[in-house]
C-alpha cells in the first residue's frame, strides 16, 4: 500500500486528501467545491476547443435546438460542474441518504415484487444512489460496474459501494465489466439473484445507447437486459436519478415492464428493447446537462 501511495502523482495525492477532507465538511460545501472545480475544467476545455467540447456543441444544437453558442458554452460548463460535483460527493454519498437528501418517488411499485427483477438505470444526476434503491428492493443483487481509469476515483468509488448497509439480509456482488461479466450475471440470475444494469453505456469511446435516431440497433446492456428478462421470465424495473437542488437528488421508480407478449423470444426482446430505449431517451433529454456520457455522444451519427 505504501509503495502505491508513493507512486501516485501530486495531483492524485491532492485529490485523495481533498476527498478525505470532504468527509468532515457540510454537504453543500462539498457539492459547491466539486462543482466549482468541475466548472473551471469546463472553461479550460472550451478555450482549448477539445474534441468532446465540439461534440457537445453539436449535441446541444441537434437534440435541444440551441443555436446560440454562448448558451451552449454555458450548458457545457454546467455539465462539467455537475461532473465535478458527482466526484466530490462520492465520499459522502451515504451521508446524503442519512441526511434525507435523497427523495424516493414510486415506492409503492416495490410493494408487490414477488420474484427477482432486473433493475435498469442510467448515468444521470448521481447514479451511484441507485444503491439505496437496491437496499429497498431487498434480496440478493449483482451489479456490473465500469472500472475507472483514475486510480483515486476508482478507489473512492469502490470504498463507497462497499459501505452500503445491505438491509434485511441483502447481499450483493460487484462485477467489473469484462468479457466474462455477462456469464457471471446470467449464472447469478439462474440462481435467483436480482440484477442492476445501467443501460446507457460507453464502449471504446462511443455511446452505445440510447439510439437517438442513429439506427444503431439493439446492443449493449440494454439488449442484454431485455434478452435476460425474456429468457428467465423476469420483470424490468426502471429507476433513474434526477437532480433536486444542491447536494440533493430524487430517485424515480417507475412501473415494471413485463417480458410477456406474443411472438418468439427474439420478438419479445425487441419489443421490450424499444420500450426501454424510448424510456432511456426520455430520462436523458429531461436532464441532458446531467448525463455523464454526453461528451462521448457522436451526434454525426444521428
Amino acid at each position: 500500500m505504501g509503495k502505491r501511495q508513493h507512486s501516485r502523482s501530486v495531483k492524485d495525492r491532492f485529490e485523495l486528501m481533498l476527498a478525505r477532507l470532504f468527509c468532515y465538511l457540510p454537504i453543500p460545501w462539498v457539492s459547491s467545491i466539486g462543482g466549482g472545480l468541475g466548472a473551471r475544467q469546463g472553461r479550460k476545455a472550451i478555450r482549448a476547443n477539445r474534441l468532446w467540447v465540439r461534440r457537445m456543441h453539436k449535441s446541444y444544437a441537434t437534440l435541444m435546438g440551441i443555436t446560440d453558442q454562448t448558451e451552449r458554452e454555458r450548458r457545457i460548463i454546467e455539465h462539467t460542474r455537475h461532473v465535478g460535483q458527482v466526484y466530490a460527493e462520492i465520499p459522502v454519498l451515504h451521508r446524503l441518504v442519512r441526511e434525507n437528501r435523497l427523495e424516493i418517488i414510486g415506492l409503492d411499485y416495490l410493494e408487490h415484487l414477488t420474484k427477482p427483477v432486473i433493475l435498469v438505470s442510467a448515468h444521470t444526476a448521481h447514479w451511484e444512489l441507485i444503491g439505496r434503491v437496491t437496499e429497498l428492493v431487498g434480496g440478493r443483487f449483482c451489479d456490473i460496474y465500469l472500472p475507472l481509469n483514475n486510480s483515486v476515483h476508482a478507489q473512492l468509488a469502490h470504498e463507497m459501494r462497499s459501505r452500503w448497509q445491505f438491509e434485511g439480509g441483502m447481499s450483493g456482488d460487484l462485477i467489473p465489466a469484462s468479457p466474462s461479466a455477462m456469464r457471471q450475471i446470467t449464472k447469478a440470475v439462474a440462481q435467483g439473484s436480482n440484477v442492476v444494469l445501467f443501460i446507457d453505456e460507453e464502449k471504446n469511446g462511443t455511446v452505445q445507447s440510447p439510439q437517438f435516431g442513429r439506427g444503431t440497433g439493439h446492443r449493449g446492456n440494454l439488449w442484454f437486459a431485455t434478452r435476460l428478462a425474456v429468457r428467465y421470465g423476469l420483470d424490468i424495473l426502471p429507476v433513474h436519478i434526477e437532480p433536486n437542488g444542491l447536494g440533493c437528488y430524487r430517485a424515480i421508480i417507475e412501473p415494471k415492464l413485463s417480458s410477456s407478449g406474443e411472438g418468439d423470444a427474439h420478438t419479445k426482446a425487441c419489443v421490450l428493447a424499444d420500450k426501454l430505449d424510448h424510456q432511456l431517451t426520455s430520462w436523458i433529454r429531461q436532464n441532458l446537462d446531467h448525463w455523464y456520457w454526453l461528451p462521448l455522444l457522436d451526434i454525426e451519427e444521428v
